[in-house]
């Protein structure tokens, strides 16, 4: 009982961010397709879990905490963004619903909610509970964040812009905002992984209270983003009952 309650806490995250972008959507989109949107971003998670295991036996360490973690977030980050790029490129956007830019913010949103969604089961599964509810409130909707921001540069290429810069501009643009994030807290990672042993590194206090505080920011600044591309494309939208009214 206790294990099914907290697979409900790590999964209902997930499920409200989706609602989120769905109610706010003037003109939302079809539940089939937002369905296997997310289906396919849960998906996404086995190639990743296959990469970590590569990288569990091949990968060495680094001796500096700090290289290795920039390391260990550049092989996460890329094809973790990478696998959510190729669910709204490859299925989201292709369909007849996809018709202004933002659906595929609500798009690029429920593929890394997806995502999230099952990293968030397995912490659960693993017996870390406090972890998964902690990335609930941080991890989960970042991720969100991340695919609204990517969804909003695919959109401006496929209804404003139309010079083929836009997506591999938002591309990397997710990616680094997604290292910054990352990388703080995988120092943090390195530095409590190697105490007691010969490798052991002792940061300073400020440097401690830094690190992530600086994840915090890059949380803040990607939810904030998002918040208003949602605002600044739902203004443009027009009402589906408009649309009904002159068909």
């Amino acid at each position: 009982m206790q294990l099914a309650f907290a697979v409900v806490l790590a999964v209902l995250p997930a499920l409200l961010l989706v609602w989120y972008f769905y109610a706010h959507d003037r003109r939302p989109e079809p539940h089939r397709v937002l369905i296997t949107t997310f289906l396919l971003g849960v998906a996404a998670v086995l190639p990743m879990l296959g990469w970590g295991l590569l990288l569990e036996r091949w990968h060495t360490p680094l001796t500096n905490p700090f290289a290795e973690a920039v390391l260990l977030g550049l092989l996460i980050v890329v094809p973790e963004e990478l696998l959510k790029f190729a669910v709204l490129m490859g299925y989201s956007v292709r369909h007849a619903a996809y018709d202004e830019p933002m659906d595929a913010v609500v798009y690029g949103a429920v593929a890394a909610l997806g995502l999230a969604c099952l990293e968030n089961v397995l912490f659960v599964l693993h017996g870390d509970w406090t972890t998964a509810l902690l990335r609930g409130l941080t991890t989960v909707p970042f991720h969100a964040a991340l695919g609204a921001i990517l969804g909003f540069y695919v959109g401006q290429e496929h209804f404003v812009a139309g010079k083929g810069r836009y997506v591999l501009r938002g591309l990397l643009l997710v990616m680094l905002i997604h290292l910054v994030y990352d990388v703080p807290l995988l120092v943090l990672r390195e530095v409590a992984l190697r105490r007691g042993t010969e490798a052991e590194v002792t940061l300073p206090w400020p440097l401690k209270l830094a690190l992530p505080l600086a994840s915090l920011v890059m949380l803040i600044v990607a939810l904030n983003s998002t918040y208003r591309i949602v605002r600044f494309l739902r203004l443009k939208q027009k009402p589906a009952v408009m649309d009904r009214e002159n068909s």
